[in-house]
């Protein structure tokens, strides 16, 4: 019974949103302290776990239940949508080379470039004006909520997410409780520099901005 409620439900695309994530971690900031680092044996072991939550992404870019992990490669290979040579990229991601420095920053960028075609994909079938990452659905949504919202009922806030979100970054510069309201500070959103912040909020904080001095917010 479980298992047939399960596979009537199947997963929506934005549930990549995670694995998309664990995957930028993995070879983007873990990928380049080992390739700074020069530790190939490292390095290539973050890059392992890189393409396994890449891969995963690409099972719900498929609206597909993401298979247990000793079939995830292989299924991989008959869904219905997959970039463009994919047994050739799929070498590209899970190849270690000679173990040199230099076949560390290959693998990197093969499984960087197929991140940026599955999240593009996905974009394009969820949310075609969209004009972030996957990865950051989630935070551009809820920030876009305190601001269209402004001051915007805690209530509404904690249908969505813990309030203790708010004394974390980025949502800690600008946000603040009074009472039962969150309320922002706009002011203080404005004046922030995006480039002090952590690169994956910088880039929320960053359109957020633009799209308060085009008007949208």
């Amino acid at each position: 019974m479980f298992m047939e409620m399960k596979l009537a439900d199947p997963p929506r695309r934005l549930q990549a949103e995670g694995p998309l994530f664990q995957c930028w971690w993995y070879f983007r900031l873990a990928g380049d302290i080992w390739i700074h680092r020069g530790d190939t044996v490292q390095g290539h072991a973050i890059l392992n776990k890189a393409a396994t939550h890449l891969i995963e992404a690409l099972f719900s870019a498929n609206c597909e239940h993401v298979p247990h992990e000793k079939w995830l490669i292989h299924f991989s290979r008959s869904l219905a949508w997959t970039p463009p040579d994919w047994e050739a990229r799929l070498l590209a991601i899970m190849g270690t080379g000679d173990f040199s420095r230099q076949s560390l920053i290959t693998r990197q960028a093969a499984i960087d470039h197929v991140w940026e075609e599955v999240d593009a994909y996905i974009i394009s079938m969820e949310r075609p004006e969209y004009q972030l990452n996957v990865m950051h659905v989630t935070f551009y949504d809820l920030l876009k909520l305190l601001l269209s919202e402004n001051p915007l009922p805690v209530q509404e806030w904690t249908k969505r997410m813990s309030l203790s979100v708010l004394s974390g970054e980025p949502f800690i510069r600008f946000a603040s409780v009074h009472q039962d309201h969150i309320i922002v500070d706009k002011d203080k959103l404005l004046t922030l520099n995006p480039e002090k912040l952590y690169s994956w909020y910088s880039a929320i904080i960053k359109q957020l901005i633009a799209e308060i001095r085009n008007g949208v917010l």
